[in-house]
């Protein structure tokens, strides 16, 4: 974008005419005797437009508490979110005055400890946490910023035809046109004193009504700097930046390919929902309620080994895989969780059935503190939600008495109260919120409280569990392409290799000809 000296000339010559109305003016009310009619009018418009900017000062300060707020991702971990934690504390110390937005190096010295605070909290024993980052993936969130720094450029008109010369030369005519103005202040004090210290008494109010929302901006844009550093050097050093192509939404593990056998793949991961219980607890007419049909095989004595999955298709869940898990027997059920542990790390959601006759919970709040410390040792996930489905409650006392539907949250007959008791009590024992006690009747001839208990409990863990379902499908994506990089690169590094001492044998055979040819002497 450059100015040719025709160009100058004549912006000049529109400009200038312009200039001189302002004194010539002057000099007509002065002559015309209307001088200071003309102070007094300027006067109060001047007041009206300087009340006018305080209320769109305090108008303007409303709206700005509606400020769009970077956030951290919905499916980060407990890990992620105490160094999103830690870093964005930063920002609860920020003072305009030591970071103004106009020194870049200031600017770049906060990033930097952005930056360090965040990589310290994933490398505490490292002497350069800083550093500790995989090249591929430094690669990666550069082209992650840069595309956002495309974006916000796509929304400033010509910003396609500036150059960085456009923006040096810019701010050198900036700061020429700043000095210039200060000369024509001196210059209209000078010539119109009275003039010029009204303008002055002017700019000074507008500056100070407006002074207050623009601070405000300024301290928001540095906030807001701070946080974005934080969002991207977290995925970068969390490991949740994944090499591949492909987008995690769309990828579906190979354990569920497994499962889901010779059915046609859904378009995304399913949703893996683990039943889990004490053998007889009702696991398996859980499963049959479910389905509405005949699924898992039931009787006195555990028919179920290891994992058995069942494909369950809901309209409101989309299609989950059920898996029924061997039951535990026994004071404990270390056995049983051993058993399950890998494939608590594969599941979603965990339906713990439990016998409302059943009272010997140490080994099912056994099961739930193993899950727990599970967890509580791998900080970079999060624990899928837990419910608790009561079975058996119709063998609850009075034994004859079974007419549901039974009012549970307002229990007045005999039955109710007695499974409302069995409820409290079960999620005491377990050491979980009662909210999350459902009581069901799974057996085909009575089955209750299924679909008005069960599915709306499992719909309102969906978010916990898809948030559980994203992280676990990152997890595998990440583990499946760095085996498949792996693979790659040692097929060319070999045929590399390969070829290089193809050709060293072609030169060191081709040497041997030459010598074997070479007469005698």
């Amino acid at each position: 974008m450059k100015f040719s000296p025709r160009w100058l000339a004549a912006i000049a010559g529109i400009v200038l005419p312009a200039i001189t109305l302002l004194p010539l003016g002057l000099l007509w009310l002065w002559q015309q005797g209307l001088f200071l009619e003309w102070l007094l009018v300027l006067a109060c418009v001047g007041g009206a437009a300087w009340l006018m900017l305080v209320w769109l000062n305090r108008k303007h300060t409303a709206v700005l508490t509606d400020k769009p707020e970077v956030q951290p991702d919905p499916h980060w971990p407990d890990l992620n979110r105490a160094a999103w934690e830690k870093a964005t504390a930063i920002t609860e110390k920020l003072k305009l005055a030591d970071y103004p937005l106009d020194d870049p190096q200031r600017l770049i010295e906060l990033g930097q400890e952005t930056i360090t605070a965040v990589a310290r909290h994933y490398h505490p024993k490292s002497k350069n946490a800083p550093l500790e980052i995989a090249i591929p993936y430094l690669l990666m969130i550069i082209e992650l910023v840069s595309k956002d720094l495309r974006t916000l450029l796509d929304n400033i008109p010509f910003s396609h035809m500036l150059t960085i010369h456009d923006l040096m030369r810019g701010h050198g005519l900036a700061s020429f046109a700043s000095k210039c103005y200060d000369v024509y202040r001196l210059g209209a004090l000078a010539i119109n004193p009275v003039g010029a210290v009204l303008r002055e008494l002017r700019d000074l109010s507008a500056h100070q009504a407006l002074r207050y929302p623009a601070d405000e901006i300024k301290t928001w844009l540095l906030r807001s700097y701070v946080k974005q550093v934080a969002y991207y050097a977290i995925e970068l050093y969390s490991g949740a930046l994944t090499l591949s192509d492909r987008p995690t939404a769309e990828y579906i593990t190979q354990y569920s390919r497994t499962d889901l056998e010779r059915r046609a793949l859904p378009a995304e991961e399913p949703l893996r929902l683990l039943v889990v219980g004490q053998v007889k607890a009702g696991k398996s007419s859980l499963i049959n309620a479910l389905f509405g049909e005949l699924r898992a095989m039931t009787d006195v004595l555990p028919l179920t080994a290891g994992i058995t999955p069942y494909v369950l298709e809901r309209d409101e869940a989309g299609r989950m895989i059920v898996l029924d898990s061997a039951g535990y027997a026994g004071p404990t059920a270390d056995q049983g969780f051993d058993e399950a542990e890998a494939e608590l790390l594969r599941s979603d959601l965990i339906l713990l059935v439990c016998s409302a006759t059943n009272a010997a919970r140490h080994a099912d709040r056994q099961l739930v503190n193993n899950i727990n410390a599970l967890f509580q040792r791998r900080p970079d996930l999060i624990a899928p939600p837990l419910l608790c489905v009561l079975t058996h409650v119709d063998q609850l006392r009075p034994l004859r008495e079974w007419d549901p539907p039974y009012n549970i949250a307002q229990p007045q007959r005999p039955k109710e109260q007695a499974i409302r008791g069995a409820m409290e009590a079960t999620a005491e024992d377990l050491g979980i919120d009662a909210s999350d006690v459902i009581a069901v009747n799974p057996q085909p001839e009575q089955i209750y409280n299924i679909e008005e208990g069960v599915i709306p409990a499992i719909l309102g863990k969906l978010d916990h569990a898809q948030r559980v379902q994203y992280l676990r499908c990152l997890r595998e994506l990440k583990r499946e392409d760095h085996w498949n990089r792996l693979r790659e690169q040692a097929w060319k590094a070999g045929r590399i290799l390969l070829d290089a001492g193809a050709r060293m044998a072609a030169e060191t055979m081709k040497k041997l000809g030459n010598e074997t040819d070479r007469p005698a002497r």
